[in-house]
């Protein structure tokens, strides 16, 4: 059975205009839901961090600003010195002795004898195993390839088994820009190798790695990951371009050496200034340095034996700060990091979720909340066919204690709360007996 209902034409046209306001009041709140959306979208892209690491070679706590018990003279560095009073500095970071193992850690988040560098590669042996996932490669597995990377600077990393000139892009590198060995025979003139393809540059190195960098950061169109690695302040000891640096300097190599970390402080600068202030905004700087300062240029209280190459504070203790997107904390930190931290942090930073890695714990709790990081122990080794073996050996330390073990045999326990320079050994002392060997357990437990 079917009904025909009669309506009024007075009454359709008042059902038609409703519907017609209907559909406006759904279009304006489907667009407006739309907008939401894309606006939301778009803020959360826009926060996600970039990272900028930047690493400075050969570059201890004794030519560094806000280690005043350490060395008198002082490298001029008011880029990082901002960066510093506006961010955080942290006081008790602790490498390797030499920059292959320190770089190592970082790039795998393990200690060396688990990763396999424990001294400065050969061209035959001693490189990163290509087995070995690097962070660039975390990050790209554990946020779908959300971010761009690259390498620009010194790798020495490889060796002719794990891929020679190659052996970044190797390792999952997007793009490497740089020089392969450990150092240059001189900063005007050397071998660039990008991406495995070498050619000679007479441009000054310091210089080069920050137009590279600028140049980078400007192809990007999504959140990046940039490892700039400076070979300033290695040998050779030479005098950076006028432009670079505020005043003349004599013709000594400590001179020249901390003019050579002036002149990375201006490059530091011109890049930051290269930046577009929306990236800059949303990026976060991590400086170090990768191992202790040489032992020719060694400042007081350090001295030749207890400097770069050793396990000794001179050796092994660097700067770092952490500037920029999420670090609201000012001022010093004395959190107990070892390099390999920088792993896990990093990760963390780019979105993964990460806070522990291997051997790495991520310390990005403390860019807001002191006190939210808590390393028990650092653990630093070094066996380098080039030191004696009162030199090689492995150290680790607590909050107080320090411990060494060279592979000669010789011991020594340092009190850093009262001995920072590490000036009286107490490994002989009887009192201290327990305190040695519950730490020298510790090393045992971490290499097994």
């Amino acid at each position: 059975m079917s009904y025909t209902i009669s309506v009024p034409n007075m009454l359709l046209k008042k059902i038609d205009f409703t519907f017609y306001i209907l559909s406006i009041f759904l279009i304006i709140s489907s667009c407006k839901k739309s907008e939401t959306i894309e606006s939301s979208k778009s803020t959360s892209e826009n926060t996600t961090p970039n990272i900028l690491l930047i690493i400075g070679d050969d570059i201890g706590i004794d030519p560094f600003n806000g280690f005043t018990n350490f060395g008198i003279q002082k490298a001029k560095t008011p880029t990082l010195d901002r960066l510093a009073n506006e961010g955080l500095l942290f006081t008790q970071v602790y490498s390797n002795p030499l920059c292959s193992p320190t770089r190592a850690t970082i790039l795998s988040g393990q200690y060396g004898f688990r990763s396999g560098v424990v001294r400065l590669p050969s061209q035959t042996a001693g490189g990163i195993k290509l087995t070995t996932t690097s962070i660039q490669q975390y990050i790209e597995q554990k946020t779908s390839n959300k971010y761009a990377d690259a390498v620009v600077g010194k790798w020495h990393l490889s060796d002719n088994s794990n891929g020679g000139s190659s052996n970044p892009n190797k390792m999952g590198i997007d793009y490497f820009a740089g020089f392969m060995g450990g150092e240059m025979a001189d900063y005007y003139k050397w071998q660039k190798v990008t991406n495995g393809q070498t050619a000679s540059s007479t441009n000054y190195t310091t210089t080069d790695f920050t137009n590279e960098s600028i140049n980078w950061i400007k192809q990007q169109t999504k959140p990046w990951f940039l490892w700039l690695a400076h070979n300033a302040a290695h040998i050779p000891y030479q005098d950076p371009a006028k432009n670079l640096i505020s005043s003349p300097i004599d013709n000594t190599n400590l001179s020249k050496y901390l003019a050579s970390i002036e002149a990375m402080d201006t490059e530091i600068n011109r890049l930051l200034q290269n930046i577009p202030k929306a990236q800059l905004d949303t990026t976060v700087i991590i400086f170090l340095g990768d191992n202790g300062t040489p032992e020719i240029l060694a400042q007081s209280p350090f001295t030749k034996d207890t400097s770069k190459g050793s396990l000794f504070e001179g050796g092994v203790r660097v700067p770092m700060i952490v500037y920029g997107k999420g670090v609201s904390r000012k001022g010093i930190d004395a959190s107990l990091i070892n390099t390999t931290d920088l792993f896990a942090t990093i990760a963390d930073i780019a979105g993964t979720n990460t806070t522990s890695y291997q051997d790495s714990k991520s310390f990005k709790a403390l860019f807001t909340t002191a006190n939210s990081f808590i390393r028990d122990i650092t653990y630093e080794e070094i066996d380098h066919t080039m030191n004696p073996d009162t030199k090689n050996g492995t150290a680790i330390r607590d909050k107080q204690y320090k411990y060494i073990k060279t592979k000669s045999g010789a011991e020594y326990l340092f009190d850093l709360t009262k001995d920072e320079s590490e000036q009286k050994n107490l490994a002989q002392d009887s009192q201290f007996k327990t305190i040695e060997d519950n730490l020298a357990l510790k090393l045992s437990a971490i290499q097994k």
